[in-house]
C-alpha cells in the first residue's frame, strides 16, 4: 500500500471517529443533565421516566468510554509515527512538563472515584456494566491524558507547515480543518464532563456510595481535571497566527524616537558649529 494510500485511510477513520464522538457527547449531555435538572432526587440517578433508564445511560456512557480509548490510542499512534515528532524528546522532556505532574496526579485520584463510585458498587449490586465503566474510565482518562501531553510537543505550524509540504494546497487546508476539528471535539466532550460535574457540585447532588464524604472532594477534583483539559485542548484549537500588531507599532515608535533624536542632534550639531 502507498503512503497516500495510507494517509488518506488514516484521515478517512479520523473523519469517521470524530463524527462518532460528536454523537455521543451529544448524547451523554442531553440525557445526563436532562436528568439531573429535571429529578427531584439528591442522588446521581436516572428513574426512566426523565429520558433512559439508568442502565441506558450506564451503557452509552461505557461505549463512549471505549470510543474515546480507542480514537485516543489511534491519534497516539499516529502521532508517533509521525517523522517530525521524535518519540525519545518527548519521553525525556515529559518529567520536566507540570502539565504532566497535575494531569497524572488528578488521573490517579480519578482510579479512586473510578473504584468508589463504579467497581464497588458495581460489585455489590450485582452489576457488571458500572464495573465495566469504571476500568472504562479510566482508560480513556489514561489515554486522554497521553494525548494532551503529546499535543504539548506539537506546534500548529509545525503540522501546517507539513501539511503544505506534502500535499496540494486544497488537500493541505481540509487536513488542517480535520486536525482543529479532533482538538474541538476533544475539548467538547472535556467541557460536557466539566459541566456536567458542576451541575452535580451547583445542585448539591451525590453520585451512589458508601463513602460521600470522600466523594464529594473526589468531585472537585473530578472538575478540576476535566476543566484543565478543556481548557488545554480549546487552547491549542484556537492556536491561530495573530498578527504582530504591537510590535509592528513598537518598531514604528521606535524609528520615530530615533528619527526625532538624530534631528534634535543635527540641530545641536549646527548651533555648535555656529557659536564657534
Amino acid at each position: 500500500m502507498k503512503k497516500n494510500q495510507r494517509l488518506a485511510i488514516a484521515a478517512l477513520c479520523c473523519v469517521v471517529l470524530t463524527l462518532v464522538r460528536v454523537f455521543f457527547i451529544a448524547v451523554f449531555f442531553i440525557t445526563s443533565v436532562i436528568c439531573i435538572v429535571i429529578a427531584e432526587s439528591r442522588v446521581e440517578r436516572c428513574d426512566g421516566h426523565v429520558t433512559l433508564s439508568q442502565m441506558a445511560v450506564d451503557s452509552l456512557n461505557t461505549t463512549s468510554t471505549f470510543v474515546e480509548t480507542v480514537v485516543s490510542s489511534f491519534l497516539i499512534f499516529l502521532i508517533y509515527r509521525w517523522k517530525q515528532f521524535k518519540f525519545i524528546n518527548f519521553l525525556r522532556a515529559l518529567p520536566r512538563q507540570g502539565d504532566f505532574w497535575m494531569w497524572t496526579t488528578l488521573w490517579v485520584a480519578r482510579i479512586f472515584t473510578n473504584v468508589l463510585i463504579d467497581i464497588i458498587p458495581g460489585i455489590n449490586q450485582n452489576y457488571p456494566v458500572l464495573i465495566v465503566l469504571g476500568f472504562s474510565l479510566s482508560f480513556e482518562f489514561a489515554s486522554t491524558t497521553i494525548l494532551a501531553c503529546a499535543f504539548t510537543h506539537v506546534n500548529i505550524h509545525t503540522v501546517k507547515s507539513w501539511f503544505a509540504q506534502h500535499f496540494s494546497r486544497e488537500r493541505a487546508d481540509k487536513l488542517l480543518y480535520l486536525y482543529r476539528a479532533i482538538l474541538f471535539t476533544y475539548g467538547l466532550r472535556m467541557l460536557a464532563l466539566f459541566l456536567y460535574d458542576s451541575f452535580l457540585v451547583a445542585r448539591n447532588i451525590t453520585r451512589q456510595s458508601e463513602y460521600r464524604e470522600l466523594d464529594s472532594v473526589l468531585l472537585a477534583l473530578d472538575v478540576g481535571y476535566r476543566g484543565s483539559l478543556a481548557v488545554f485542548f480549546f487552547r491549542k484549537f484556537f492556536d491561530f497566527a495573530v498578527p504582530q500588531v504591537f510590535e509592528e507599532t513598537n518598531s514604528k515608535s521606535n524609528s520615530q524616537v530615533k528619527s526625532e533624536r538624530t534631528e534634535e542632534e543635527k540641530e545641536i550639531t549646527l548651533e555648535l558649529g555656529q557659536t564657534l
